[in-house]
């Protein structure tokens, strides 16, 4: 049995974080059933680039979903919504605050037909607050919360994420976490609750080093000049021989020995936080590493046990062996019998692992098995198309 067999979602979320969370959960055995609008669905499904003729980050978080169209702005629709919610344990969505209120389908209105009812909302400044009904996306998020701050050089230049780190570290895993709590809460209580899951709040926890800092030095912090943004010679990245870049952090005392002695420099030992010596020490670790390549480098390092990495390209990620080992990247055929690259869960339970059983839905493609399920007949479902409902 599936660690989540038997838990029925319905995901009203678009793009990332929304159904990054809900897929997980289908990964781990719940049944996901995506809520889209008729005709249309859901952005993530004509975003480019496309694959199979569907945008190819909607392929990469939408397997093991159903789908089914309807338009929640007609009576027929909300009925059929509060039907669905009352039968399922969990509901996601990502409008602004108070959309789903005013559609008579908030919180209240569900637990008030279904009290184990988890409901989660799932938005970038969250439920209250005078940011939440602001229009924005990642990168507003991750200024908004400071993120985006601390990515600064020393003369002062603002440099963009790598990734969609609000949607994915402050969204997606925030949600994924609030929705298990109150599973949990609900086996032990026996009643649902409302999740309120903001972006901004989740990049915020992740600036907990950067909060430590700027709480002790106050008006002296610097985010160009933190331990974790450079500042420390034992905590960078160094350019060698062959244009490629290795990552050093031998922060610990055992570490650092050994790392001074790799360079021949014994003398660095008792200097390695003294903020006089940083640039000295940054110069000497610099032009070590230029006389060296990259691999030739991390393999010394490796023999002395030494915290070293090679920083690689996604090109280097996507064919390395150890994601392959991890099966965090794993192929499946697509609709056109191609070969399609799939991101893997991240989390490895030994008992009830992840299972990818299903492609991405068509648009729709569920309706008349889940409609089904609240009694509607086939001639009722061809109507409600008809209409528009569907």
């Amino acid at each position: 049995m599936k660690i989540l067999e038997g838990i029925t979602i319905l995901d009203l979320t678009g793009l990332v974080p929304g159904p990054f969370a809900s897929m997980l959960l289908a990964d781990y055995g719940a049944e996901v059933i995506k809520i889209e609008r008729p005709g249309i669905g859901e952005t993530g499904r004509k975003l480019e680039p496309l694959v199979d003729g569907s945008g190819r980050l909607f392929e990469m978080l939408n397997r093991n979903k159903k789908s089914i169209t309807l338009n929640l702005k007609s009576p027929e629709g909300k009925e059929i919504f509060k039907k669905l919610a009352k039968q399922s344990d969990v509901i996601i969505e990502g409008f602004r605050p108070g959309v789903m209120d005013r559609l008579g389908l908030g919180y209240k209105d569900i637990s008030d037909i279904n009290e184990r009812i988890i409901y989660c909302s799932l938005s970038g400044f969250g439920q209250t607050g005078p940011l939440k009904d602001l229009a924005a996306h990642d990168i507003n998020y991750a200024s908004y919360s400071g993120f985006l701050g601390m990515n600064v050089t020393p003369e002062g230049t603002i440099s963009m994420p790598g990734s969609l780190l609000g949607d994915i570290a402050g969204g997606y895993l925030p949600a994924t976490i609030s929705i298990l709590l109150a599973i949990i809460g609900r086996e032990r209580k026996g009643v649902g609750q409302f999740v309120d899951v903001s972006i901004a709040d989740g990049l915020i926890s992740l600036l907990l080093p950067a909060l430590a800092e700027y709480l002790d030095q106050g008006e002296k912090f610097n985010p160009s000049s933190t331990w974790f943004t450079g500042a420390w010679a034992s905590y960078n990245v160094y350019q060698t021989r062959d244009g490629k870049y290795v990552s050093i952090g031998p922060l610990e005392e055992k570490f650092w020995h050994s790392f001074c002695q790799y360079i021949d420099r014994p003398d660095f030992i008792d200097i390695q936080f003294d903020p006089e010596r940083q640039e000295e020490m940054k110069s000497e670790i610099s032009n070590f590493f230029k006389q060296r390549d990259r691999d030739t480098a991390i393999q010394e390092m490796i023999q002395m046990d030494i915290p070293g990495a090679p920083v690689l390209s996604i090109e280097d990620v996507v064919n390395s062996d150890w994601v392959k080992e991890r099966n965090l990247l794993f192929e499946r055929k697509g609709k056109d019998g191609g070969r399609i690259i799939e991101l893997g869960s991240p989390f490895k339970l030994s008992k009830t692992p992840a299972e990818y059983n299903t492609l991405p839905p068509e648009l729709g493609q569920h309706n008349v098995e889940i409609l089904s399920r609240i009694g509607l007949t086939s001639s009722e479902i061809a109507e409600l198309q008809e209409k528009g409902v569907i």
